[in-house]
């Protein structure tokens, strides 16, 4: 600064803090020359994005930045001294400044450098400052005049905290809305910096580009890394990644104007973001969250669990009832789907609003033939799923498992992780069911896939549930369900696929799917028909339909935006 005023240019010149990363975009587009003059740099992101941004750069020519500029994009100064690096930024800028087709042909240029460096050779998706950042500006232009023809796709921006194309729950979630709306809209999606978008990126590496799909990943703030790090709070670190991603939309949203924004995942109602406060029409869901644990179970889960149940249930009701965050996506939506008929049910109770009800989650794969006829002569072979946390209930299922008959063998795996592990198998002992009871942790969801082919059964026991991704895999391979009969299994589970056990007390659930088992492994016509209706109910969520109805969806909104 001193050197500036000193030179008497201090007047042209504008000092600006440094700012954020997503702040700093913004002015690629703004600059119509970059000047890169640095002398010891690895690479440098800023010429990176300024070429996304089709800015021509007037630049050092040494070091990273040498094999980033060429003649077609860049003038290129000499680094061999001062008097020659000064002079060549001279005539660089007034080359610029005065020479209209030259700067022309550099913004095209630069445009074309930029997919040089896109991640994954994909076009759209350029490094940035993360190693894992998967920019949208190589798809902005920045001046109309030099842009290609605008498409007539239109274009639509979902938010989607968790994304991830290995996963199955909120992030398979995110991954396919985003995949589905790319197979009829141009698609950006919004998510956040962590593992799943490092998989977003090692899958674009290793598959190549999807047509009309990218990518803007948004890092935590540190107070919501801190938060989330020591279990603080989730929903407040949520919140916080939510006000982020949302001055990141309305950003992108200038740059190149949405048809839409949809509100995907996390999938629950308490945090329906911000960008409903876009001058675009908002589609959200669709969400769950609403319902709670029956009171009458409470006790079954141990005290901790009941008490964090409790807890739970109680800030719920005074959310429903009391919640501005929700309300205000409510008054600002222009489409909202609940996740299944419950939470249909409580939106009309709490804030006068009946929304369309479409299930949240999704299937790729569906198994071509049902199961083969149950082989008597081996223990029947069942499967339970899913965290090990009180609101899953695993406790009924090994309470079951004590009342099966003697004569009657089976065999049961349990796959996932969680805090109640260490007394659930406890409790296995305890009921000396353990001997026939295998606990096997967490396991990739390809291999935990590959156990659904091994199982004749799946139990569902989760006593608080939006729906149950797990239930949807399970019919998907053919396989009979046995469920609770209540929020988002109920709407899933017909008796065409599965047997559904009424929602009264802890004793009566264990003893009715005790019953449910003993009766399945002894009605091998029964249990083929429930195979081959399971595959038959599992075309229902197919994410290629569940992208068709939002498509429709999309499409009725922006006729009437």
């Amino acid at each position: 600064m001193k050197l500036a005023a000193k030179l008497g240019i201090a007047g042209r010149i504008e000092w600006i803090s440094w700012p954020r990363y997503e702040q700093t975009l913004p002015y690629y587009s703004w600059a119509d020359v970059f000047a890169f003059t640095s002398l010891r740099d690895t690479s440098g992101t800023g010429l990176l994005e300024s070429l996304a941004a089709g800015c021509p750069i007037v630049g050092l020519n040494h070091q990273g930045a040498k094999d980033i500029m060429t003649s077609e994009c860049a003038i290129q100064v000499s680094a061999t001294n001062l008097e020659s690096s000064v002079s060549g930024f001279r005539e660089g800028i007034v080359r610029m400044a005065t020479d209209s087709e030259a700067w022309l042909r550099l913004s095209h240029g630069a445009s074309t450098r930029a997919k040089s460096f896109v991640w994954g050779d994909r076009p759209g998706c350029v490094e940035g400052k993360y190693e894992q950042f998967i920019s949208c500006a190589g798809e902005v232009e920045k001046r109309p005049q030099t842009s290609s023809p605008e498409t007539s796709v239109p274009r639509v921006l979902i938010i989607a905290v968790a994304c991830s194309p290995v996963r199955g729950s909120e992030g398979g979630v995110g991954w396919n809305r985003a995949i589905q709306s790319a197979r009829f809209f141009d698609t950006c999606v919004v998510t956040r910096e962590c593992d799943l978008s490092r998989e977003i990126l090692d899958y674009i590496k290793a598959n190549g580009e999807i047509e009309r799909l990218r990518f803007v990943v948004v890092p935590d703030s540190k107070m919501g890394l801190f938060l989330e790090n020591f279990g603080i709070s989730f929903y407040l670190s949520y919140y916080l990644w939510q006000r982020r991603a949302f001055k990141v939309a309305k950003e992108l949203n200038i740059q190149q104007p949405f048809d839409l924004v949809h509100q995907t995942t996390y999938c629950g109602y308490r945090e329906p973001g911000l960008c409903w406060k876009l001058p675009i029409p908002f589609v959200w869901g669709p969400f769950g969250g609403t319902q709670d644990l029956p009171w009458r179970f409470l006790t079954s889960l141990g005290f901790s669990g009941g008490l964090r149940e409790a807890f739970r249930t109680t800030v719920n009701q005074f959310q429903l009832r009391f919640g501005r965050a929700a309300r205000n996506a409510f008054r600002n939506s222009a489409a909202v789907i609940a996740a299944n008929a419950s939470v249909q049910k409580d939106c009309l109770k709490y804030f006068g609003v009946s929304p369309e009800v479409r299930l949240e989650t999704g299937i790729n794969r569906i198994a071509t033939q049902p199961k083969p006829m149950l082989d008597t002569s081996r223990p029947l072979r069942i499967l339970w799923s899913g965290g090990l946390q009180p609101r899953k209930s695993l406790h009924l299922l090994l309470h079951a498992l004590e009342q099966i008959p003697s004569e009657l063998k089976v065999e049961v795996r349990i796959l996932g992780h969680g805090s109640e592990m260490s007394r659930w198998m406890k409790l296995a002992k305890k009921l000396r069911v353990d001997d026939h009871t295998q606990f096997l942790g967490w396991l990739p969801h390809h291999e935990a896939l590959q156990l659904l082919s091994w199982a004749d059964v799946f139990v569902f026991t989760s006593l608080r549930e939006t729906s149950g991704n797990v239930v949807l895999e399970a019919l998907a391979e053919g396989l009979p369900v046995i469920v609770l009969d209540h929020q988002g299994v109920r709407d899933i589970v017909t008796e065409d696929c599965g047997i559904k056990i009424p929602v009264t007390s802890p004793n009566v659930v264990a003893a009715a799917l005790a019953k449910a088992i003993a009766g399945l492994a002894k009605a091998p016509e029964r249990y083929q028909a429930l195979s081959a209706g399971a595959l038959v109910r599992a075309k229902t969520y197919a994410w290629d339909s569940h992208g068709e109805h939002m498509a429709a969806v999309y499409r009725r909104v922006m006729k009437h935006k």
